[in-house]
């Protein structure tokens, strides 16, 4: 009998993670698409983007310089200079070549 009751907790729980897992779905699929059409060239004008990312910029920066400083003190390595990537051959091509192999093959859980 309890287990029969426990039963039935469960499928409510199940029903219930269901529905909200499908909730936040219809929430991100927007943001989805617009990924989508972003890597598949659909979009270009990214103006719409460069506030918000002026503005966090710098606390990135001080998020990446504390994990590079880290990194750097355990193991002291003379700093090499930046070398930009050539980019040039990209300008003709829509959108963003290559995103999901290099999404996966980068991906920490993946690897």
């Amino acid at each position: 009998m309890l287990s029969d009751e426990r039963s039935k907790i469960n499928d409510e729980f199940d029903l219930k993670v269901k529905e909200l897992q499908m909730k936040f779905a219809e929430k991100k699929r927007p943001l989805l698409e617009h990924r989508n059409k972003i890597v598949s060239g659909e979009i270009t004008d990214f103006s719409d983007f460069v506030p918000k990312f002026d503005a966090a910029v710098p606390e990135l920066e001080t998020i990446v310089a504390g994990i590079v400083k880290t990194d750097k003190d355990e193991e002291e390595e003379p700093e090499k200079p930046h070398t930009a990537t050539d980019v040039t051959h990209l300008k003709a091509v829509a959108g963003v070549p290559d995103f999901w192999s290099k999404a996966v093959k980068h991906n920490q859980i993946l690897m």
